[in-house]
């Protein structure tokens, strides 16, 4: 019962909304700036244009979460990890996003629970074990028919979803960056000091083609799924997926992210019309299978603490590095 409080945390319930609509939202946005912008140049303009929206916001929050108070290993800790969950993520993700389908992509992205698990259990910060094994073998093979089958069905490129994996793998790795910052500081003020580093690589990535835009051609669903990428999200659910990964670690976290797929497929079945074949549905039931299976079991231990986990209630996974 104590595991499925932690997966109905109300941050982590906001993003499987958010997240899982948020696909369908980023291929209506592609569509909407056709006529505005050459759509190979869409994910970089787009990509900048949601920091340069995001960020004052996290800043102004920042301020009045913590006014900026943070020790100098923090920050450092804060923008490595946000270079790499806002930067090299991000471009990964929006470029993938312009070559696959909705529903696909969820599912390869979701694959990234397991990459934070795999990595703590390669830097000892977790014990492997044989059920670890199963569930990354299970995963990886429902990955696979999935970019299979979106392939034959014609959801997506083999380099979208390359682009997709590469992303998954990121963010991964990001989630195991941040965990030790957030026992220190609160995830406004992570956001606001972290994402100036990842603009370091976004904005030389992306700026020349946000200049392009062509403003006055800009529809209705162009202005309202691009405030939905920047701040329902952006702003609100990066918010909401740190303050939960602060609260209940990111094993725990990573269960929640076991249900943006469904979410995202079905949304994108309903709005895009995309109907995934039989081969993607099993190989998303594979991914969720194989996910849930190879998490660490102790999700009975007492909820950490508003502040974040203590040294007693963290497993060795919720420790992280950086």
């Amino acid at each position: 019962m104590r595991a499925w409080r932690s997966l109905l945390h109300p941050a982590l319930l906001f993003v499987v909304f958010a997240w899982g609509f948020n696909f369908t939202v980023i291929k209506l946005l592609y569509e909407a700036f056709e006529p505005v912008l050459d759509p190979a140049r869409a994910p970089a303009a787009l990509t900048v244009l949601r920091y340069l929206i995001m960020w004052p916001l996290f800043a102004i929050a920042a301020w009045h979460e913590s006014r900026f108070r943070i020790s100098r290993p923090m920050l450092w800790k804060s923008m490595l990890a946000q270079f790499v969950a806002s930067g090299i993520y991000m471009v990964l993700f929006m470029e993938g996003m312009r070559m696959a389908g909705a529903g696909p992509a969820s599912v390869i992205i979701s694959f990234s629970p397991l990459v934070a698990i795999l990595l703590a259990w390669g830097l000892k910060l977790e014990k492997g074990s044989p059920r670890l094994v199963a569930g990354l073998t299970i995963a990886s093979i429902g990955v696979a028919l999935v970019g299979v089958n979106a392939l034959s069905e014609g959801h997506g490129s083999l380099l979208g979803i390359l682009l997709l994996l590469a992303s998954a793998l990121s963010w991964g790795v990001s989630v195991v960056m941040s965990k030790p910052v957030l026992g220190e500081v609160g995830p406004f003020t992570m956001l606001a000091v972290g994402i100036p580093a990842a603009m370091l690589l976004v904005v030389p990535y992306g700026w020349d083609d946000m200049m392009a835009i062509q403003w006055q051609r800009i529809d209705f669903t162009g202005w309202w799924t691009l405030g939905y990428l920047a701040l329902v999200a952006g702003f609100g659910a990066f918010w909401a997926y740190y303050k939960g990964l602060a609260d209940v670690g990111p094993t725990r976290t990573g269960l929640t992210q076991y249900l943006i797929p469904p979410v995202a497929s079905i949304l994108g079945w309903l709005v895009l019309g995309e109907r995934m074949g039989a081969g993607e549905w099993i190989g998303l039931v594979c991914v969720l299978a194989g996910l849930a299976l190879a998490r660490p079991p102790r999700l009975d231990d007492p909820a950490p603490s508003e502040g974040g986990p203590t040294k007693e209630n963290e497993t060795p996974a919720e420790t992280g590095i950086s």
